[in-house]
């Protein structure tokens, strides 16, 4: 069986166009294909991982996730810890600013004597350390907790 030149050359074309037709069915989809299984990855061209890789990689998540909830515990108790003290700080400034207000709108003879009032001082222990009189130290103690004075 001797094959000459012109046997090769159909040979050659019959195997070309075998192989056309191949290439062809598989671009137009016309070759069977298996439908992918449930778990498959959503990507053509992945490989889903094993079980026991997927339940590592849930562990790492896990884990992951404990580090970020204690992590956020402790930012949020840093915070409540910063807001309280700025609450304090706040409540300290007011009483400072009520303070200074008492000394602007009074006579600076009775300056002292409003701020001792404004922290609740009795009008006799105002009147024995600012050195005026109980009846003086009630009036201021009057003005300073912003109540009526009498007889007017």
């Amino acid at each position: 069986m001797n094959f000459g030149l012109r046997e090769l050359a159909w040979l050659l074309v019959g195997l070309l166009g075998a192989y056309t037709t191949v290439v062809v069915v598989r671009i137009l989809g016309l070759g069977r294909r298996k439908a992918p299984p449930a778990s498959a990855p959503a990507h053509a061209g992945q490989v889903a991982a094993p079980a026991f890789l997927q339940e590592l990689e849930s562990q790492q998540w896990r884990r992951e996730l404990s580090g970020l909830q204690e992590r956020l515990a402790a930012t949020d108790a840093a915070w409540r810890a910063a807001v309280a003290a700025l609450e304090a700080e706040l409540a300290r400034l007011r009483e400072s600013q009520g303070a200074i207000q008492a000394q602007r709108h009074v006579s600076p003879q009775y300056g002292e004597a409003m701020v001792l009032a404004r922290r609740g001082l009795e009008p006799e222990a105002v009147a024995e350390r600012c050195g005026i009189s109980v009846a003086e130290a009630a009036l201021v103690c009057t003005l300073a907790r912003g109540g009526p004075v009498e007889g007017s």
